[in-house]
């Protein structure tokens, strides 16, 4: 797993569950865990040396931060189950029903599609509310699962009704800073949501989106009637960087997922729309493949689910990879329909805006800079461009790279590229395109920092009218 996205993964999971979570079970009298809670931010930060979070050390060294983060997330995950436990175990249940809770841990009331699973043993079921009400809701999918992993009890003895596993969706409102509970009635018949469209877009209040047959999205934002065009098209270039710095090289090949064969497929559910779209982009094996264009023996297996939500602006992206293939850099692509001179993005303290073209790369080597000014930003959680009308952001589950360039080859910068991966075989390495002259460290072998392969990278996509401000971003991402 590529350490800075588990590093994002954990910090979240403490920062925005865990301790939220502890502080709603301490005002119902439970005991909020410090000793746990520190262990794991102490742990954690065995990793910020510089070196260490920037992933510029050896094989070896990437290795034990890699466990120092799954022993932090591993208590922190328990520790969560364990505070859900106890608070659910305290509610009140109705007879002979199971009981369903959900926890909204940010400072806003939140009405959300919200997909999850449930055991029970009926082969149907009824979903209400503490009054009675009918819930409505939507079985994606259900399996009968081994009695075995339940009670082992019930199979020593034989005779059992099976154990069914449903996946199912609601939309539902849950309080500020708190929590709703639902009750499961087995064998009861239940407000089933039926599924209507059978529309070639993905469409709610905001989008109509459609899936091109490159592999691309063409996306409406119905409030700006502004639209998107060649979004998620995939970019993968040369990386003859090593850890410290991203540097193409001298004989750069550029290979992008519309030149490759494409699945596609669109699902309509009872209060989202998915659409799949599959790929295999076969890429040069490594950089002397690459600068030769002698071949392309290396491959980036693509599976990215694109997901709209009634009711939300959000556009959720997961696009799992499987990497086999050396240096090199993987971008996604979203273009925007206007052009953009500066670039909004949050740090740790409030958000800079940043010009998206540095006129200092014009003068660098005449200058004797030591290395080029390339605009390649970070974010933590959004960057955003707009015009007089509204604009786009991008909101990720922890990538932290990202440029905005021309879609034309031009200096008119009007295409978000966020960074999905790199992949490089040495910790320093001298005298790159970007930064000429001696290494930044000692030029040894990593192979692991290859990234190869399966590689899961999450993040939205996020229209608004206006400016950033008005969309109140921020508070979209304490809800992600």
């Amino acid at each position: 797993m590529d350490i800075k996205l588990i590093h994002a993964e954990v910090e979240n999971k403490i920062v925005n569950i865990l301790e939220p979570l502890a502080a709603i079970a301490w005002t119902l009298g439970f005991e909020y865990h410090h000793g746990l809670i520190e262990k794991m931010w102490k742990e954690s930060m065995k990793n910020h040396a510089h070196d260490s979070i920037g992933c510029c050390c050896s094989d070896k060294v990437h290795a034990e931060i890699l466990n120092r983060y799954i022993l932090a997330d591993d208590m922190a995950t328990n520790l969560i189950t364990f505070y859900k436990r106890k608070i659910v175990d305290h509610m009140p249940a109705r007879e002979g029903c199971d009981k369903l809770a959900f926890f909204n841990l940010s400072p806003y009331e939140r009405e959300e599609v919200i997909n999850t699973t449930i055991t029970i043993r009926a082969d149907k079921f009824n979903l209400f509310d503490d009054e009675g009400n009918p819930v409505e809701y939507f079985i994606q999918d259900q399996r009968v699962i081994d009695p075995g992993k339940i009670d082992r009890q019930i199979v020593h003895y034989g005779n059992y009704d099976p154990f069914i596993e449903y996946d199912i969706q609601i939309k539902y409102t849950v309080p500020a800073m708190g929590f709703t509970t639902l009750h499961i009635q087995g064998s009861k018949d239940g407000a089933q949501k039926a599924v209507k469209s059978t529309s070639e877009y993905l469409e709610n209040e905001f989008y109509q989106i459609s899936v091109n047959s490159n592999g691309t999205l063409t996306v409406l934002d119905k409030e700006t009637q502004m639209t998107f065009d060649q979004v998620l098209r995939v970019e993968d270039g040369s990386d003859d960087g090593d850890e410290y710095d991203y540097s193409p090289s001298r004989k750069e090949w550029l290979l992008y997922s519309d030149e490759f064969d494409v699945e596609t497929s669109i699902k309509h559910e009872g209060f989202q729309s998915v659409a799949t779209i599959k790929t295999r982009m076969n890429v040069p094996a490594n950089l002397e493949e690459r600068e030769a264009r002698s071949g392309q023996n290396g491959f980036v297996d693509m599976n990215c689910q694109v997901v709209l939500k009634q009711g939300s602006r959000r556009i959720e992206v997961r696009m799992e990879m499987d990497n086999q293939a050396d240096d090199h850099r993987v971008r996604v692509l979203v273009p925007t329909p206007f052009v953009s001179e500066t670039v909004v993005a949050d740090n740790q303290f409030g958000l800079i805006t940043r010009p998206t073209n540095d006129p200092a790369m014009d003068v660098w080597e005449q200058e004797g800079w030591k290395e080029a000014p390339v605009p390649v930003y970070q974010l933590m959680n959004f960057a955003a461009v707009e015009n007089q009308t509204g604009g786009m952001a991008l909101m990720t589950n922890g990538l932290r790279e990202f440029e905005v360039i021309s879609s034309q080859g031009s200096e008119e910068r009007d295409t978000f590229a966020l960074t999905l991966f790199r992949g490089v075989g040495v910790l320093g390495k001298e005298n790159l395109l970007l930064r000429p002259g001696r290494p930044s460290g000692i030029k040894i072998p990593t192979p692991d920092s290859q990234t190869r392969g399966k590689i899961v990278c999450e993040f939205a996509l996020f229209g608004f009218a206006g400016n950033h401000i008005d969309a109140n971003l921020m508070a979209e991402l304490v809800t992600m």
